[in-house]
């Protein structure tokens, strides 16, 4: 379960990111990754303007796309949506919002992480972070009325994040604005005011296989990795080439991650020796 926001159900003009899970006779089927995977619907004539023989060409099982809704039942449990007459403009500023506010969501879950005495993200369910959000982040945003941008910037300065927290609802929460504050704080100190942990390695590529550049490829390409979604909002990755058969890997923590480095760091390299393995490419 994943619920970035407060309603588990988007309403009409809303944007939402929309992924592509089916295409058929009538239609394209969707799932709306923001709101717990729930299903969504898209007639071809509200994809593009371009004729639907086209289709193929604009959309694909897996894409992720910016979409607006223009119905939503909640009761019925459908959602109609649209992509034709969204502008680059509106899925900028979405992308920038949605930026701001997963920074957030990060923070808080690190916050609760720390109030459990829990050092592996993965023991934090979404079933028992979304109640937390609910009486946090989530009240935060509607009592304050401010962007994200100031809620953040007000959250971290130790001088005024004391007027949010004082927003939060502690009756029925386990902690108190005190212990809220002082895991904040330490964070204020230790993750923002210093340098951010970051990793290097280097790899020696080789093959003689007569699609050699092609599998060297497909051996670097950690955006396909079936766990990349899970930790790119972590970590910033970059795989240069630097001379004849020479790559180097670079890993930043992002601001707000979670995440072990080294953990990250370890998935990648395993990832990489497998497929190198799997397509005869020496590695050293």
């Amino acid at each position: 379960m994943v619920y970035l926001f407060r309603r588990k159900f988007p309403k009409p003009d809303d944007l939402v990111m929309a992924k592509i899970t089916a295409i058929n006779k009538n239609g394209i089927d969707v799932s709306l990754p923001e709101y717990n995977n729930i299903t969504g619907f898209i007639t071809f004539t509200e994809v593009s303007r371009k004729k639907k023989r086209d289709i193929d060409k604009i959309v694909f099982i897996g894409n992720e796309m910016v979409m607006l809704v223009i119905k939503s039942d909640e009761d019925k449990g459908y959602i109609d949506l649209s992509k034709r007459d969204v502008k680059d403009s509106e899925v900028k500023e979405y992308d920038n919002k949605m930026k701001l506010h997963k920074n957030l969501y990060n923070l808080f879950k690190y916050i609760l992480l720390k109030l459990k005495g829990i050092e592996d993200i993965n023991k934090i369910t979404e079933e028992e972070f979304y109640p937390f959000l609910n009486k946090t982040l989530f009240e935060i945003q509607e009592e304050s009325e401010l962007d994200n941008k100031s809620i953040m910037d007000k959250l971290l300065n130790k001088e005024s994040n004391t007027e949010l927290l004082n927003l939060i609802e502690y009756e029925d929460l386990y902690w108190k604005l005190e212990d809220i504050k002082e895991i904040l704080d330490h964070y204020i100190d230790t993750k923002i005011n210093t340098k951010k942990d970051s990793k290097k390695t280097n790899f020696m590529m080789l093959t003689y296989g007569s699609n050699g550049l092609h599998d060297i490829k497909y051996t670097l390409d950690f955006k396909n990795f079936n766990f990349y979604s899970n930790i790119s909002e972590l970590f910033d990755i970059e795989i240069t080439y630097t001379s004849a058969t020479n790559y180097v890997m670079s890993i930043e923590q992002k601001e707000y991650g979670l995440g072990q480095i080294d953990d990250c760091l370890k998935l990648l390299v395993n990832e990489i020796s497998s497929r190198a393995k799997e397509k005869n490419v020496m590695l050293g």
